[in-house]
């Protein structure tokens, strides 16, 4: 089926790219942007396009323009809150140290399981209800969690067990006690870092390419890059709204802002259904899917490639190879610095009210920012040419992680007072470093990273360019964001917490940037001088893509 397809295709790819923090490989998983890149739609692949003669039977495209901006925006707005409020309750009741192992040990489990479940899901109801189904687990558990779980969570965590559960582990996996001690928030931040593969990633764009025609997504997509980043500064600015007012948030309707949080997700996901329903209903016809299944058993089944055969591009084209470091790098520094960068964060606001309204105020900064450097970034690229574009993303990371890490590290070591220098300073210094590399890494990949990695791939061949994305995906997914997780893992259980591993986070991070720009350097000698060589061949433009923001 068409939608059954399309949607276990982008899932497939969530769950690689949400291991440990997972979305696709633009995403990344906290605070996350989102930044679309049109796709092929179901009017283009199946040769559904409309007859001009038939114009005037066929719906309008206005509604399913306003319908599809509506389902993005609540998608993109939900997204947010729950970024914001996981990160906030996990880092300041558990610890910074227990997000790795989370996204190790709980957030790739159940992708795998959610995958399994959204395939018996295809097979035993019809395209049309598996989107509310698919939603509903997550949905009835946000409701569980914000009615019953979190209101008595004082009740339900077994903290007079921690203290036996932490001497029965080594210093380095104390986390994992805090983890199973507040297993109710543990399970929540879960569920919301599932929230962007399945009802962005898989449900919308499965929506978005079955009703799409692929000159309407030329028109639309682009649109609905700058719905999503809307999507986050109003976001953000309404987990400010409920933090700043939470006394008389609490008395006036009894909630706490926690709960207040979850509340607006719920409304929005019951828009986002209502106005899906009447998108899908509306534009998404039974001929067009009897067309698409026709034409897929008439290709028949393509053979998977192995591993080696994926990966065997980066072997023999150096133009690939270079990407691949780009990519692996990008994804390794980049959950490094959240690491580091949420934890610091946590000294200077240890209320969870008070770290979510940063978190928030940064969402809004990624949300402005993108829009901004989208709009610079055609300057850049005519200016400065492919190469400073290519260099933009790490050179910023690397001033800002420089200025981050050492300002923390010496603030840490007690360097501040035998170096002269006043806390404030330095806690001023590393704050603002923090947030600016935290915005950066996110708006810089976006406007610059993402669009000059896809035009290395307009100058391969068709072969290459069809393995090379299979294999930098494959690398930016498994190794980039497991390797992070890994590697944090392994500094937290041999110097016993996040920040006794601090300089060894940083040299790392600085290792990795300067690897990172050595092959931008190398790449930027092999692409053509006016580094806008056309396409080997005709094609659609590239599959739409999540670049959230969190995790």
């Amino acid at each position: 089926m068409l939608l059954s397809t399309s949607r276990a295709t982008c899932f497939q790819r969530q769950v690689a790219h949400r291991h440990p923090s997972a979305v696709l490989p633009s995403v990344s998983h906290a605070g996350r942007l989102l930044c679309v890149r049109p796709t092929r739609c179901v009017g283009s692949s199946t040769g559904n396009e409309t007859d001009p003669e038939e114009d005037d039977a066929a719906p309008s495209p206005v509604p399913k323009i306003l319908g599809l901006s509506t389902v993005f925006f609540c998608s993109t707005f939900n997204y947010t809150l729950l970024q914001n409020v996981k990160d906030s309750m996990i880092v300041t009741s558990v610890g910074a140290e227990a997000l790795p192992f989370l996204e190790a040990l709980g957030v790739l489990p159940a992708s795998m399981v959610f995958f399994v479940l959204y395939s018996k899901l295809m097979a035993w109801l019809p395209p049309s209800q598996v989107y509310r189904a698919a939603l509903a687990p997550l949905l009835i558990f946000y409701t569980v969690f914000g009615g019953l779980l979190y209101p008595n969570a004082a009740f339900l965590h077994p903290m007079h067990l921690l203290e036996s559960m932490r001497s029965a582990l080594p210093a380095g996996l104390n986390v994992i006690a805090s983890m199973l001690a507040h297993w109710t928030y543990s399970l929540f931040y879960i569920t919301a870092e599932l929230w962007g593969g399945v009802a962005i990633s898989m449900l919308f764009w499965g929506l978005a390419d079955g009703v799409c025609t692929m000159h309407e997504a030329e028109t639309v997509y682009p649109i609905l890059g700058i719905i999503a980043n809307v999507g986050l500064v109003l976001a953000g600015a309404l987990v400010k709204l409920i933090n700043a007012n939470s006394d008389a948030l609490l008395s006036a309707t009894g909630m706490m802002p926690v709960q207040a949080t979850i509340a607006t997700v719920l409304v929005m996901s019951g828009l986002l259904l209502s106005v899906k329903g009447f998108v899908q209903d509306t534009y998404l016809t039974p001929g067009i899917e009897t067309h698409s299944r026709a034409k897929s058993k008439k290709k028949g089944k393509a053979k998977p490639r192995s591993l080696r055969e994926s990966l065997s591009v980066v072997m023999h084209n150096p133009k690939v190879a270079h990407l691949a470091v780009l990519v692996l790098s990008y994804f390794v520094a980049s959950k490094l610095f959240d690491f580091a960068w949420k934890s610091s964060l946590l000294k200077l606001y240890p209320s969870t009210t008070a770290y979510a309204h940063v978190l928030a105020g940064v969402s809004q900064a990624v949300g402005f920012s993108t829009i901004g450097f989208m709009i610079a970034s055609k300057w850049v690229f005519k200016w400065g040419g492919w190469a400073a574009a290519g260099l933009a993303t790490p050179a910023v990371m690397l001033v800002a992680g420089a200025g981050f890490f050492l300002a923390t590290i010496a603030l840490n070591s007690g360097a501040a007072e035998a170096w002269g220098i006043q806390q404030a300073t330095l806690i001023t210094l590393g704050s603002v470093a923090g947030i600016v590399g935290r915005v950066a890494s996110r708006s810089f990949k976006y406007s610059f990273f993402d669009p000059s990695k896809e035009m290395v791939f307009i100058t391969l061949t068709p072969r290459d360019k069809l393995e090379g994305k299979a294999a930098v995906d494959l690398l930016g997914s498994y190794i980039g964001k497991t390797g992070a997780s890994v590697i944090m893992q392994a500094l937290v259980l041999i110097t016993g917490s996040l920040t006794t591993a601090l300089p060894f986070i940083a040299v790392a991070y600085t290792a990795i940037l300067l690897a990172w720009t050595r092959s931008t350097l190398k790449l930027a000698e092999l692409m053509p001088a006016s580094s806008s060589a056309p396409p080997a061949e005709p094609e659609a433009p590239a599959e739409p893509t999540l670049a959230p923001a969190s995790t």
